[in-house]
């Protein structure tokens, strides 16, 4: 029992440890949030590359799920009984795997906004640097997913910890489905980027689609008609999404809409 609560104390002090950091963090991921919520990001998105497009879509949407997350796993610490000594492991896995993941979305986001403020010559270096985060952040989902289930799945009726389980547990599937999809999209992008200039347009044309659908706007990337965008969709789409993501939006369908004439 000594030894448990002497582990207990271990893991509460790492837990108040660098509270200031972490505060910090969460400050700057709301300013890059901010920024990219607002209006000035509108010219900016007009002359981004299609990738920094899907980079601020995507680390927007994770951003803020993050933050969800994180909150929660403060609650589920605060909250968590710590009897079980192998509950309260999984509960500490889950809490410095979330401050992880804000610290790495953070980063994302610090080099999609410089990207978007100053577009650098050679954007390869920006891209390998951004790709690598989001790598390391799919790694940290699984400390955060997994043994999240593990914790619910001990769970009895009215536990006190569940709704910030179910927060975690809900919002570390969306993110994990938006990696997914954002790998998917990287696969079209790479593909556009090394193409001939005779295909580019058609290359575009398709990874735009895939944009699309993951901002909540369905189409086929294989068609090479061109795409019939239903505008009740649009809409209901653009309604679902905070403001970065429905600019990102808006500039796909403009880059479309131009393609088209």
């Amino acid at each position: 029992m000594a030894a448990h609560e002497d582990k207990e104390g271990e893991g509460e002090t790492r837990m108040a440890e660098d509270l200031e950091r972490l505060e910090a963090q969460r400050r700057e991921l709301h300013a890059h949030l901010a920024m990219l919520d607002s209006e000035s990001l509108i010219e900016l998105l007009s002359r981004a590359r299609l990738d920094v497009l899907s980079f601020a879509a995507g680390g927007a949407n994770m951003a803020r799920r993050v933050l969800l997350i994180e909150a929660a796993s403060r609650t589920l610490m605060d909250t968590f009984p710590l009897h079980d000594p192998t509950a309260f492991d999984d509960a500490r896995t889950v809490r410095v795997s979330s401050v992880r993941a804000l610290e790495q979305v953070n980063q994302v986001l610090d080099l999609v906004c410089t990207w978007l403020r100053n577009p650098p010559a050679d954007p390869r270096g920006t891209e390998h640097a951004v790709r690598s985060l989001l790598h390391a952040f799919n790694n940290v989902l699984v400390g955060i997913n997994c043994y999240a289930e593990l914790l619910a799945a001990e769970l009895e009726a009215g536990d006190p910890c569940y709704e910030a389980l179910m927060t975690i547990h809900r919002e570390g599937a969306a993110i994990s489905r938006l990696v997914r999809e954002r790998a998917n999209l990287q696969r079209y992008l790479n593909e556009l980027f090394e193409a001939p200039t005779d295909q580019a347009p058609r290359l575009e044309r398709q990874t735009l689609a895939v944009l699309l659908g993951i901002l909540g706007v369905h189409v086929s990337p294989d068609s090479l008609e061109p795409l019939a965008l239903d505008p009740a969709e649009i809409s209901r789409a653009l309604a679902a999404l905070p403001p970065a993501e429905g600019h990102v939006l808006r500039e796909a369908l403009r880059r479309i809409g131009s393609q088209a004439r």
